[in-house]
């Protein structure tokens, strides 16, 4: 019997073996997210101390990371298909270590810089493309909860606190040694945690171009999508704006909350709650998507999120005191799974064998959204002198996202059906 699970490399994967692929998951992305996003901020004094540099040149390393996660996203999904994802993810892994040794150690900022770059490559293959490809080309029932999993975000949620109370004891030298070889040890446990590809065969035959929607030579197990080109085409595209606008919704979030908070009439402590506490029900948010994802559809989980979000956005500017920290609360529960949903949709448009490039040009598309849409909130404060109109522009592009998931889902239908004939046609 071909349909079952093995045609995409899952069932010939014991118990034992798959709970320590979820664990090198989860560890390759909290520790590339987590701890690279986590430190960066609690360090910023420290690093302007450190080179003698402002404070704008200081956040200059964010924004290279930034850049690179989005710009090189395309060739980091690309080096799956060419490589294993052992071989890649531990490559990553070593040059995430080699870069934390010299930011730690180097007093010239234009090289350090350099590092923030590599950086920023290696945490869209570790920590994004790379368990995504993994758990598409171990797992079929249970996708969308292995990716819930995976997704959690506990590092970032704990390393900004455990810098703090560290920075005092070891300085910054030594907390940046010390997350150098976290990603030394965690490349050991790539190379030997991970085994081959199951479907390393039929990666070199994957399309060298996923978004063009044609997989001329279809890899075993992979399932014959020509005649479907163009809703492949329709849905990737509706699907990676829908996301790229609740991305930039995150962004916005984590940028504008705190001083909205401020201008409220909180103390700066209280309002850097109103982060924790978004962070805090994103785990929750995380682990419950992926169980919908696998029960409803990503596509239907995705609506729900993004009309949540809406809901969110226009309920900030209404409540007061406590119901500020509930609001916060709602919308890490609604927008934090995003991680966990983006993936899960792309699953369902492309092969396990093409995910990986798939998703490298997903994450390119978004980042226009990254970078404009918090500018946006930005002019609108300016303009107003309130937060009202920003928050407001936020409900109306997320209200659009929901419409640009069900169009997507719609456009994706007969792919599934495609899917699901070819599956019954192996048994």
């Amino acid at each position: 019997m071909k349909g079952d699970a093995s045609s995409f490399g899952a069932s010939g994967i014991s118990g034992g073996r798959r709970i320590l692929l979820v664990m090198l998951c989860f560890a390759a992305q909290n520790c590339a997210i987590g701890l690279s996003f986590g430190c960066f901020g609690p360090l910023l004094p420290s690093t302007e101390q450190h080179f003698g540099i402002s404070r704008l040149a200081a956040t200059m390393g964010m924004s290279l990371i930034t850049l690179a996660i989005g710009g090189l996203a395309p060739v980091a999904g690309a080096l799956y298909q060419r490589f294993s994802a052992r071989v890649v993810m531990t490559v990553a892994a070593l040059l995430c270590s080699a870069s934390y040794a010299v930011i730690a150690l180097t007093t010239i900022y234009p090289l350090a810089l350099v590092m923030f770059g590599i950086l920023g490559a290696c945490m869209v293959s570790l920590g994004i493309i790379g368990p995504v490809t993994l758990v598409n080309r171990r797992f079929t029932t249970t996708r969308g909860k292995m990716l819930g999993i995976i997704n959690v975000p506990i590092f970032l949620l704990v390393t900004p606190f455990l810098v703090a109370e560290a920075l005092p004891v070891f300085g910054r030298t030594g907390i940046l040694l010390a997350i150098c070889a976290v990603f030394a040890a965690l490349s050991l446990a790539f190379f030997f945690g991970i085994g081959p590809d199951p479907t390393a065969a039929g990666d070199a035959q994957a399309s060298s171009n996923p978004v063009a929607g044609e997989n001329r030579n279809p890899a075993p197990g992979s399932f014959p999508l020509t005649a479907h080109r163009r809703n492949r085409v329709i849905a990737f595209w509706l699907l990676s704006l829908g996301v790229g606008i609740i991305a930039g919704g995150g962004v916005v979030y984590v940028a504008h909350i705190v001083p909205f908070g401020l201008e409220r009439g909180m103390t700066l402590a209280t309002a850097s709650l109103l982060l924790s506490i978004y962070c805090g029900a994103g785990v929750a948010g995380s682990l419950i998507a992926g169980w919908l994802a696998d029960r409803i559809g990503p596509y239907y989980t995705l609506i729900g999120c993004a009309l949540g979000q809406v809901a969110v956005w226009i309920m900030f500017l209404q409540v007061h005191d406590d119901g500020l920290f509930i609001a916060a609360a709602l919308m890490g529960f609604f927008l934090v799974p995003i991680t966990t949903l983006h993936p899960a949709a792309i699953g369902t448009i492309y092969s396990p064998q093409e995910v990986s490039k798939a998703m490298g040009f997903s994450y390119a598309v978004k980042l226009p959204f990254l970078f404009t849409l918090t500018p946006a909130v930005a002019v609108a404060y300016d303009s107003f002198k309130s937060y009202a109109a920003g928050f407001y522009l936020m409900t109306a592009v997320t209200l659009l996202a929901a419409f640009l998931f069900l169009a997507a889902d719609l456009a994706g239908r007969n792919i599934r059906k495609a899917q699901m004939h070819f599956k019954a046609a192996e048994i």
